[in-house]
């Protein structure tokens, strides 16, 4: 998809004004014409999901000459926002629901992001000692074939597995 005029003019136009910045944009264009971007998306899927085990990883990818040290912590200031986020959605959705979170039984975290270390912490303070793991990576579509099953929309369906 990559390949396509409407994103590679844009990166050539780049190359041609010369400057500091084309060798940067000539490495951009090697990598969308030599169709490099799933191996590199998977080298930092890969990253992130170690840094759900590891407080240092290391990203390793030699295509494009690309080798770097990430941190956990580091990696949890590039997710601040999203973290943020996904606190408020917790805090509306216990308001929503007129119930306190001393009030919930059980809380089940799934899907990949559940497996980040901040996002545990966030749902532990907030139920502590009632958060478990369910598989998180075919949880969420079961849940969606459960709904659809159902006959929920696919609006409900995902608001009802998220939340």
């Amino acid at each position: 998809m990559l390949n396509q005029n409407q994103f590679t003019t844009p990166v050539l136009d780049k190359i041609s004004q010369g400057g500091p910045g084309a060798e940067k944009f000539e490495r951009l264009y090697e990598l969308i014409t030599q169709n490099s971007s799933y191996q590199i998306f998977q080298a930092i899927k890969d990253c992130k999901a170690a840094l759900s085990e590891h407080n240092e990883v290391l990203l390793d990818i030699p295509d494009i000459d690309v080798s770097i040290t990430i941190a956990r912590e580091d990696f949890e200031a590039m997710i601040s926002d999203q973290l943020a986020t996904f606190e408020q959605a917790v805090s509306d959705t216990l308001v929503n629901a007129g119930i306190a979170a001393s009030e919930v039984e059980l809380v089940i975290r799934t899907g990949g992001s559940s497996l980040i270390p901040a996002v545990k912490n966030i749902l532990e303070r907030y139920f502590p000692g009632k958060v478990i793991e369910h598989d998180p990576f075919t949880s969420v579509a079961a849940g969606l074939a459960i709904a659809d099953y159902y006959g929920y929309g696919v609006t409900d369906a995902v608001s009802a597995v998220r939340f």
